[in-house]
């Protein structure tokens, strides 16, 4: 049941609106920082702006900047207001760079990243006639030069601010010294400048009009994509909308009364002194919010004739004579919101909030079999068994019974004959050219409107199964790995030196011998960890990979866990794939696999997970790894991959 006030966020528009403002802002050469400082930081929002085609994230408040990065947020993060001397570990922690106009502060954040081994980005602010933070033109030339002398700081570009303190308009001139600073900057330095940031949203009226200078070739866009406005004029930008955000108040009262107070009036709880046009008996609602919620002068009635009269501290009062329907108690009163009423939505702890990612269910009415047995990962025999041992439980027979109306196989991947004595880069080699033609296979799967099933195989066919994802046009995915082991590592951290082990960190684009990006980081979640290499856990507490290990599915239980995961990947839009090693469940029930750890997630466990994923309609694709029908117990474990997959499909008891 929903609670109000509520503020209802609509993840789609978001990201939609954000491609509307990247795409024409490309066509003029401007890339687009995504600011979300109008949502406090929002990571889902800010993964919405993202999957709109955003590369940088920006806010102006520290705290949230951390919880972006603390919510797996891995792109460039920047920090838009002049840091303070006294949170300079924190900026340099969390931000690749900030806005800056003071030397002593760059200096403090060179130190700061020195000590940290790191680089931190500055964007040196332009003071073009608004009285706000920069420095002079004049002067910036030669600021530059010292900013280049500071270790631990690279000078990545110069930006301004507009219609802020002074309400200065952007214009051809203005952003035309910008332009020009730059390019006398650029002569002192003795080299090019990444980033001319040409200011905030009041400037799209600029690039809509086509008068924006040359050489600006970045902005900074908070209110234009959220709101799909730019804020010089308050006029819609194209292929936007305005109602991403709707604010909903549910009626505490209705009727008709005078419309104007009887008595002496006096000051008001605010103290002012109220002026009231006598309209005569008129119904009107009031409702259960007010100016402790949201800035009230900021909201836009959606029902037609609705009227605001004005708030207290906890009642909005709401003309609604002239609505064409009866208004009445216990209805919900929508609004639209202009910045200043959003901003307030959402610092408030009174108004709840609602995030909202309307996906059309997935009918997915053909499947396709994939076999994939590579073992060269594992460097152990019988993975590539374990295809065969998968499809002599019926798979195909079950798949038609659960309601399919074509279950294709594809055949079996080639994969070369390997020698465990074999060196590294052999099987690497070998992996590697069977994933090419997994990946073909799968995307020709993804094609043709079919759910690939891949059959592995040792964990590494999971590259091969994400990268045809990839390759079928879906860029905006989720990985869900179930797992004893992270397999994060690196050739230098693994212990063992198995290409399985290095599987989700190849996924994420860190391995060379792989050559392939499949998934963000921060896209990435692991779920039933319970041994981790003593190098490789320092890998993971350091990446955007969201990890649950049984100690976590203990305390929360699987269902919250699997809940937090759908939530967490709801904003990938292109779906997400499932990677189901068998180790992942315990050996008691699950004995066939090459490498077993005890204390592992239980079958009723694992079957939740796999119904709970199958509703969320976001699986696109699976793999089922790590099934070695050697170890297997009278095909048990291959008997209970089969079940698990029926969970994922849809199979149901009723």
């Amino acid at each position: 049941m929903k609670t109000f006030p509520l503020l209802e966020i609509d993840l789609d528009k978001i990201q939609a609106n954000t491609a509307a403002v990247v795409g024409f802002c490309a066509a003029h050469g401007i890339s687009v920082a995504g600011v979300v400082k109008g949502v406090c930081g929002s990571p889902k929002v800010a993964q919405a702006m993202l999957a709109g085609g955003v590369k940088q994230i920006g806010d102006s408040r520290i705290t949230n900047l951390a919880r972006l990065r603390d919510n797996g947020i891995n792109s460039s993060l920047l920090m838009l207001r002049i840091p303070m001397l006294s949170q300079v570990p924190e900026v340099v922690r969390f931000c690749d760079a900030s806005l800056n106009s003071e030397l002593k502060v760059i200096e403090a954040l060179g130190l700061e990243a020195v000590r940290l081994e790191r680089c931190h980005g500055i964007i040196l602010m332009i003071d073009l006639g608004d009285l706000r933070e920069g420095v002079m033109p004049s002067d910036a030339p030669y600021i530059s030069e010292r900013i280049m002398e500071i270790p631990g700081v690279n000078l990545k570009g110069i930006g301004t601010n507009l219609t802020c303190y002074g309400g200065v308009a952007p214009s051809v001139e203005n952003l035309g010294v910008l332009a020009e600073t730059a390019a006398v900057i650029e002569k002192r330095i003795g080299r090019k400048l990444e980033i001319i940031s040409g200011g905030n949203s009041s400037s799209l009226s600029l690039i809509m009009s086509g008068g924006i200078p040359s050489g600006i070739n970045h902005i900074r866009i908070g209110e234009g994509i959220l709101l799909g406005q730019e804020t010089l004029h308050c006029d819609a930008i194209p292929g936007t909308v305005r109602d991403s955000f709707l604010f909903k108040a549910e009626v505490i009262e209705a009727g008709r009364k005078p419309s104007a107070p009887i008595g002496e009036i006096v000051r008001d709880a605010f103290g002012g002194t109220p002026f009231f046009e006598d309209r005569g008996i008129r119904r009107r609602a009031i409702l259960g919010v007010g100016r402790q919620d949201i800035r009230v002068e900021g909201l836009k009635p959606l029902l037609p004739g609705a009227q605001i009269l004005g708030a207290s501290s906890d009642h909005l009062l709401v003309d609604v004579e002239d609505c064409k329907d009866l208004v009445k108690t216990g209805d919900v009163m929508s609004f639209r919101l202009e910045y200043s009423a959003l901003l307030s939505a959402m610092t408030s702890e009174y108004v709840c909030k609602d995030y909202v990612h309307k996906r059309p269910d997935a009918v997915i009415q053909s499947v396709t079999l994939i076999n994939a047995p590579v073992s060269a990962g594992a460097n152990m025999p019988g993975a590539e068994m374990a295809p065969a041992a998968l499809l002599r439980q019926n798979l195909a027979e079950k798949l038609t019974d659960w309601g399919y109306e074509s279950v294709t196989p594809s055949g079996t991947v080639a994969v070369e004959v390997f020698d465990t004595a074999a060196e590294f880069d052999v099987k690497c080699r070998i992996v590697a050219n069977a994933n090419l033609t997994l990946a073909g296979v799968v995307a020709e799967s993804l094609r043709n409107g079919a759910f690939p099933l891949v059959l592995g195989g040792d964990r590494t066919v999971t590259i091969g199964a994400l990268h045809g994802v990839r390759l079928s046009g879906r860029s905006n995915i989720g990985l869900i790995a179930f797992g004893a082991f992270a397999d994060f590592n690196t050739p230098e951290t693994s212990e063992t030196k198995n290409l399985h082990g290095l599987t989700i960190s190849a996924c994420a684009g860190q391995e060379e011998w792989c050559e392939c990006k499949c998934v963000e980081q921060e896209n990435i979640i692991i779920i039933g960890l319970r041994q981790v290499d003593r190098r490789e856990r320092e890998l993971l507490r350091n990446s955007r990979l969201q990890v649950f290990s049984m100690e976590q599915i203990d305390l929360l239980g699987m269902r919250e866990v699997i809940c937090q995961a759908v939530e967490r990947l709801t904003h990938c839009t292109d779906g997400i794939h499932v990677s189901f090693s068998m180790d992942a469940i315990s050996p008691e029930y699950a004995p066939g696999v090459s490498i077993p750890v005890e204390g592992g997630i239980s079958l009723r466990e694992a079957h939740l997970a796999m119904e709970v994923l199958s509703r969320s309609h976001l699986p696109v694709s699976m793999d089922v790894v790590e099934l070695n029908p050697v170890n297997d117990t009278g095909d048990k474990t291959a008997r209970l991959a089969v079940d698990l997959i029926g969970s994922l499909l849809g199979k149901r008891i009723i």
